[in-house]
């Protein structure tokens, strides 16, 4: 029923439509803009960068992919600087467009969802987060995007002195993806 629910949504919005399409290619400054801003923030230029994005996510008529890309960027951006009101309100705003999109962006968002969460010093509401992600990250498939998630609950888990279930976390994102050569540092 969910998916016959998505599909409806997609074609009310137009995603995945021609109309959609339409509407992506009758706004192409949207796309430079994704893409100068998502340059910026890379060079360190992130004000600059959540700036240009932030033109983005404001015009509904953008299709809902570009929406959420700038989002993810914007949350990440905010993330590093530390601004956590903002990783928050796009985290969720990049949740509510991916909802409409698919597994993998659903997974992605939750994922940066348990970072920003843990960030503003929610663990359990990070741990939640990241479980969900895990389990879509599995059905997936994605080994890595697991294994990844994993070691984020790991890393939680150990700060907050829950040492056994940290290594029982990180053992499991090692047995996901033997070869996945994840983050040099845990």
């Amino acid at each position: 029923a969910e998916g016959g629910q998505l599909s409806q949504r997609r074609e009310e919005q137009g995603e995945g439509t021609l109309e959609g399409v339409r509407r992506t290619e009758a706004h192409p400054g949207a796309l430079s803009r994704v893409i100068s801003g998502i340059q910026a923030i890379i060079d360190g230029e992130s004000s600059k960068g959540i700036a240009r994005l932030l033109r983005v996510t404001d015009d509904l008529a953008v299709h809902a992919s570009l929406r959420w890309a700038a989002l993810v960027w914007i949350t990440w951006a905010a993330k590093e600087l530390g601004v956590v009101p903002l990783a928050m309100e796009t985290a969720a705003g990049a949740r509510d467009l991916a909802h409409t999109m698919d597994m993998r962006a659903s997974a992605t968002t939750l994922g940066l969802l348990g970072e920003v969460e843990a960030l503003a010093g929610e663990v359990n509401q990070a741990l939640e987060y990241l479980v969900q992600a895990e389990e879509l990250y599995q059905s997936l498939e994605d080994a890595a995007g697991r294994a990844s998630v994993l070691l984020l609950q790991a890393r939680l888990l150990e700060e907050s002195g829950r040492d056994g279930y940290a290594l029982a976390k990180a053992r499991e994102a090692l047995s996901v993806a033997p070869g996945w050569c994840g983050p040099a540092i845990f």
